[in-house]
């Protein structure tokens, strides 16, 4: 399916899912998301890695710091 032939909401959601994926640096592997659901999925596992990045070097951090 075309990009420009997909519905207004599908297009939301494939360029968060793009964002996303660009700003936590999971790159653009062979395997991506197919439908709404798997986007929804990949984009909340992504924003769960963000947080648990950050609270490991926010953890890293205090200890050298401290």
């Amino acid at each position: 399916m075309e990009l420009a032939d997909a519905t207004q909401i599908k297009q939301y959601s494939m360029a968060t899912y793009w964002a996303f994926q660009t700003l936590t640096t999971v790159g653009y592997g062979d395997f991506g998301a197919g439908n709404m659901a798997e986007y929804i999925i990949n984009i909340f596992w992504m924003v769960i890695g963000v947080i648990f990045y950050s609270l490991l070097v926010a953890s890293v951090t205090s200890n050298i710091a401290g």
